[in-house]
């Protein structure tokens, strides 16, 4: 055993020691300042990998247990006691942390015995390289719900482990159409979504046809379903997204294509805005994303700006993202990662 693997064996079975003294007298609710009460659910692959990060948090957590699904053939994992999800203390944790692959499944038991949804943690989130506990615990708990014109706010919202409050995932709305609905959004998500009917050619496919699925706001905005087999389908979705939007914290999202969109977009009246665009106009809400003028990094993309432009704004690719996401929906002014 390493070096490594022993220190931080023994940081952890140091605190278990101490949960052991408090728990043979009477149970004592450890909470004082800024210590968390946390159990870690799974104690395979996933849990391996969030193991070493722990110790960076040892200040911080107080682990009460690696709960399992069911009793294993041990009665302690790295001197913490394995226990059951029957046997979850709810009322004295403050958070639990899903380590495992199959995470939906879990989440869906944990919120049946109680357990509520802020207080679900997926591992994940752990390793994005802007991670801060304190710092994410407040953007958990301030229901953010995020609207974006493509696939950049279903990759945040899925980075951050981030339950969805927005309807717009999972589809794409189209230049003056999506500034239209940033700028009328409480009346636009009162109407109904209907499903939007026409032979219409969608522009910007290299040359290929491509017909998507589409629904229309108020007989004006048109969404594009490049997710969705069925129209209905996507329909119902955003009906039940439209419902969960929390309009005291909206952040607004947009891959840009025109310098008119750009202008447009940075002139919108809400503190919690971010576009990206290819060219550099100096404007305080639109990051400048120089790789798309390089030729190579277009062929390679296969000339497709927006998928580029989420690679480039997002933490969970190859790329250092352009963005501390976290800082950004919290509210905080120094979320470029790039200066």
């Amino acid at each position: 055993m390493t070096w490594k693997c022993l220190r931080r064996c023994a940081v952890w079975r140091g605190k278990a020691g101490l949960r052991n003294e408090k728990a043979a007298g009477k149970r004592i609710r450890m909470k004082s300042g800024d210590t968390y009460n946390i159990y870690i659910f799974g104690a395979g692959y996933e849990y391996n990998r969030l193991s070493s990060y722990l110790p960076l948090y040892s200040d911080i957590f107080n682990i009460m247990g690696i709960v399992t699904t069911k009793r294993q053939g041990f009665s302690c994992i790295d001197g913490l006691k394995n226990i059951t999800i029957e046997e979850i203390d709810v009322a004295a944790m403050d958070y639990i942390i899903i380590a495992v692959i199959a995470w939906k499944e879990i989440k869906e038991k944990l919120l049946s015995i109680g357990i509520e949804d802020k207080k679900i943690i997926r591992s994940n989130v752990f390793y994005n390289p802007c991670f801060g506990f304190k710092e994410y615990i407040k953007l958990k708990s301030s229901n953010v719900s995020i609207f974006s014109n493509f696939c950049l706010g279903g990759t945040i919202y899925r980075e951050l482990g981030l339950k969805v409050l927005s309807p717009t995932v999972n589809m794409f709305c189209l230049g003056e159409e999506y500034i239209q609905f940033l700028r009328e959004y409480e009346v636009l998500l009162k109407s109904e979504m209907k499903e939007y009917i026409s032979e219409q050619y969608i522009s910007g496919t290299l040359g290929c046809e491509s017909f998507y699925q589409r629904g229309i706001l108020d007989d004006r905005i048109i969404w594009y379903f490049n997710h969705n087999q069925s129209a209905s389908d996507a329909i119902v979705k955003w009906n039940e997204r439209v419902k969960r939007i929390n309009y005291s914290n909206i952040a607004m999202l947009m891959t840009i294509q025109t310098d008119e969109a750009a202008y447009e977009f940075d002139k919108l009246p809400i503190k919690k805005k971010l576009g990206v665009y290819h060219k550099d106009l100096n404007l305080e809400s639109v990051i400048y994303c120089s790789d798309w003028n390089d030729s190579r990094v277009r062929y390679q993309s296969h000339g497709n700006w927006p998928a580029y432009a989420n690679r480039y704004m997002s933490n969970s690719d190859n790329l250092a993202g352009a963005v501390n996401w976290i800082k950004f929906l919290n509210g905080d002014n120094d979320y470029k990662r790039y200066t």
